[in-house]
């Protein structure tokens, strides 16, 4: 928008409402701005937390796989325990 047209706005519109519609420009700008900044932070927070919990559930996983295997040996070893025991009688 050039030096012309915003005197002829001027002065077809009148000072306060070409005043007021540039206003409402520029609040609309820092709006926008705000919006953007907020939401690439919230972005960048949601990833790293992300990683973080992945990494943990990834953990987690490891340690549930070795305690299920755990598991089974101490099943197979009280079968085996069992049947020890019941052949004896």
């Amino acid at each position: 928008m050039g030096t012309e047209d915003i005197i002829k706005l001027i002065s077809e519109l009148g000072l306060p409402v070409a005043i007021a519609l540039g206003l409402a420009f520029v609040l609309y700008r820092v709006v926008m701005w705000l919006l953007k900044d907020v939401v690439e932070s919230t972005l960048k927070r949601f990833d790293t937390k992300h990683k973080v919990l992945a990494e943990k559930m990834d953990h987690n996983i490891d340690k549930t796989e070795r305690c299920e295997k755990k598991l089974t040996e101490i099943k197979s070893d009280l079968k085996v325990y069992v049947d020890l025991t019941m052949k004896g009688k």
